[in-house]
């Protein structure tokens, strides 16, 4: 069965689970040279290069590992923040910020320690998000694992902010279908391709309006 006609009458959990699998399924090789592939499409954005603050995912397990760029960010001297770990704290205020010589960059399993103080950024600051996901489609819809976490921190982003999807290119499926409250990427980054979501999202939508028609 091919992953789209797998995902058309299979719900959010399924999918969730189903391509956890094929990901978990992915060597360390693997996911090293993928990731690498990936962050060398990204590293040709040119919002990348303009942005003062940056937010990303620390992978877990075989997501694409953002470590290497975000290093090179730190270095560059841009604000780099990650989530929080420590889900007692109002997530959504207290972060983690990344600095030259932060373990977390280097280390075999990366373990962030939430800081003590809260409030030090306001997501209005950030220019470009990286976001992970487990499944996604390209009109930039996503799932994760079903937390909400980045919904909720994509929802109160800038509107000129860039938004930018990690994925490997077997976790892109043609159509996904959003719920209300899901937050969909600009740009989705694949070790393939590179592309803007927006105009997936504006072709479904006349698509739509042309069937109430």
């Amino acid at each position: 069965m091919s992953y789209y006609a797998l995902q058309m009458g299979a719900s959010k959990q399924e999918l969730r689970l189903r391509f956890k699998e094929l990901r978990a399924a992915l060597s360390p090789n693997e996911v090293k040279m993928l990731s690498k592939d990936i962050l060398d499409r990204l590293r040709k954005h040119p919002a990348l290069s303009a942005a003062g603050c940056v937010f990303s995912y620390i992978a877990f397990g075989r997501e694409v590992d953002t470590r290497p760029l975000l290093a090179e960010l730190v270095a560059a001297g841009k604000l780099v923040v990650a989530p929080g770990k420590d889900r007692r704290l109002d997530s959504s205020r207290c972060f983690h910020f990344l600095g030259p010589h932060d373990p977390i960059l280097t280390a075999e399993k990366p373990e962030i320690e939430t800081p003590d103080t809260c409030d030090l950024l306001d997501l209005r600051d950030v220019d470009i998000f990286l976001v992970p996901g487990i499944v996604w489609d390209e009109a930039g819809y996503r799932i994760g694992f079903g937390g909400g976490y980045f919904d909720k921190i994509l929802s109160k982003r800038r509107p000129d902010s860039l938004a930018i999807g990690l994925a490997y290119e077997f976790q892109v499926l043609p159509a996904l279908h959003p719920d209300p409250w899901d937050q969909p990427v600009d740009y989705l980054v694949t070790e393939k391709r590179q592309f803007d979501t927006t105009s997936h999202r504006q072709a479904v939508k006349q698509d739509d309006d042309v069937i109430r028609l």
